[in-house]
């Protein structure tokens, strides 16, 4: 464990006993572009990042999320998990606060959020039921400690590699539905527990809360994702699950911001859930293409209709089961499927996790006179300018784990290289950014891994997924050169995927 975390541990778990209330002076202000915030709480001044959809106009009320940061994070680089997205698409307000010395122990953390939540409730339109929590490491330990220090608070929560403190369970607990995540192979904060910060394992954490919670039904399967066991535990008001991964380490999985709102979404239950059938999204696609979607959901009979959507924007409608939809592809890029159904009802239920699919051009046609598709090119070696870690090394950028990843030392002008083992036709590359992403960064390619040219140059990188075309050119070697580091650590990528013609 680093000395870092386990400082932020003691001092989190020294911090339990007090449950400091808020002052009547305590307040919480909104600055003008409603991306920040601070609150007054016990004569000092705590603060965070803030984001509000931009449909937002007050009309309806909205949830709530607090995304709290891993021990020397803040509540700004907690941003790029990606949950704006998502909080744009399904109408959440999203509040990052920092905790302090980025740190989560401090003996008015409580009133901290005592005071946000009344804050936020008085200048926006918060849902009272629908008030939610998630963290990372040190974020997530606090998340189970208010769970329990705030009964009645929060409608659900999902810590991600963080344990719970059997030093918590002292507060008088009342259910809550949770969502725990986390790899086995955790070196951080071990999956197995940590005895000298009396953190329990993580199954011990989770049957805590399926005790607490009165599961009645389960285990029953949640969570489709290669490389990790969902399960979820029904009780009579409130859910106990587990997102249980083989391997990924300390780090933020992929999958896990999805996960954890759709988790959020569907707590308290709604109607019937729906979403795009992710097996029915090819990977990549040749512009052109036609590609038939179609639903998952487990209320069929409850649906009378279903609007599909590429990137937020309307494709079409319909109200006939099986409530399928051709779409043609166009543009050249990363597209997300999402849709939403009108329920007998008269609600609405929406998708949260967006498959995704690259729709590229290629050269050329099949049989028949369709575009000729795009394919994944094998990679036959990787290296790299420096690796973090043993365990993250080059090769984990190309082995099709979408849980490993490489990651380099602290420094711009790092590089990870791709063997594709013979000169290959390109088509462009998908690149999938651990939180640790590029800002600026040049895709190079070779034919003898000697003499390079730079085919690509991004100046504005955003992180997560982004596509690089590369059509027209050919290289054996493909190299990617992190000129820029978007954040304090390194450069980091779970995934390179170089696709040719």
């Amino acid at each position: 464990m680093g000395a870092a975390l386990g400082l932020a541990l003691a001092g989190t778990l020294a911090a339990l006993a007090g449950c400091v209330k808020g002052s009547r002076g305590d307040s919480l202000a909104i600055n003008a572009d409603r991306t920040r915030f601070t609150v007054e709480v016990s004569g000092i001044t705590r603060e965070g990042a803030l984001h509000i959809p931009p449909d937002y106009d007050g009309s309806a009320p909205y949830p709530l999320v607090f995304a709290l940061h891993g021990a020397t994070g803040t509540g700004e680089l907690f941003r790029a998990y990606g949950f704006d997205r998502l909080a744009d698409e399904l109408g959440f307000i999203v509040a990052y606060p920092d905790g302090i010395g980025r740190r989560w122990d401090a003996p008015t953390d409580n009133a901290f959020f005592e005071a946000m939540i009344a804050g936020f409730s008085k200048r926006l339109s918060v849902d009272p039921q629908r008030i939610y929590l998630t963290g990372h490491s040190a974020g997530a330990i606090e998340s189970y400690t208010l769970a329990l220090a705030m009964p009645g608070r929060f409608a659900a929560i999902a810590p991600v590699a963080g344990l719970l403190s059997d030093g918590a369970i002292a507060y008088e607990p009342q259910p809550v539905s949770v969502l725990h995540i986390h790899a086995r192979d955790d070196e951080s904060v071990p999956f197995t527990g940590v005895p000298q910060w009396r953190l329990l394992s993580a199954q011990d954490s989770v049957d805590f809360w399926k005790e607490l919670n009165g599961a009645v039904s389960g285990p029953e399967p949640l969570f489709d994702t290669p490389g990790a066991e969902g399960t979820i535990w029904r009780g009579a008001g409130h859910d106990t699950a587990s997102l249980f991964y083989a391997s990924g380490g300390h780090s933020w999985p992929r999958e896990a911001t999805e996960a954890i709102i759709e988790f959020f979404y569907s707590h308290p239950a709604r109607t019937a859930t729906v979403a795009v059938d992710a097996a029915a999204v090819p990977f990549a696609a040749a512009v052109g293409s036609t590609i038939v979607l179609g639903i998952a959901t487990d209320r069929p009979e409850r649906i009378a209709k279903v609007t599909y959507y590429v990137d937020g924007a309307e494709i079409g409608s319909t109200e006939t089961a099986p409530y399928a939809l051709s779409w043609k592809a166009s543009g050249n890029g990363i597209v997300r499927f999402s849709c939403e159904a009108a329920l007998t009802d008269g609600t609405k239920a929406r998708s949260v996790r967006a498959p995704a699919t690259v729709v590229t051009a290629t050269a050329g046609k099949e049989r028949g006179g369709a575009p000729k598709q795009p394919e994944k090119i094998a990679i036959a070696g990787a290296r790299s300018s420096s690796a973090q870690t043993e365990g993250n090394a080059a090769a984990n950028a190309a082995d099709g784990d979408p849980h490993t990843r490489w990651e380099s030392a602290w420094n711009d002008d790092e590089y990870v290289e791709l063997d594709l083992g013979s000169v290959r036709a390109l088509a462009g590359a998908l690149l999938e950014w651990e939180i640790a992403f590029s800002k600026e960064y040049a895709i190079e390619l070779s034919e003898d891994g000697a003499a390079w040219r730079q085919a690509a140059l991004i100046t504005d990188g955003a992180g997560n997924a982004e596509y690089v075309p590369l059509e027209g050119r050919t290289a054996r070697f493909l190299r990617v050169r992190c000129l820029k580091r978007g954040t304090e650590w390194g450069n980091s990528l779970w995934e390179i995927t170089v696709l040719g013609t």
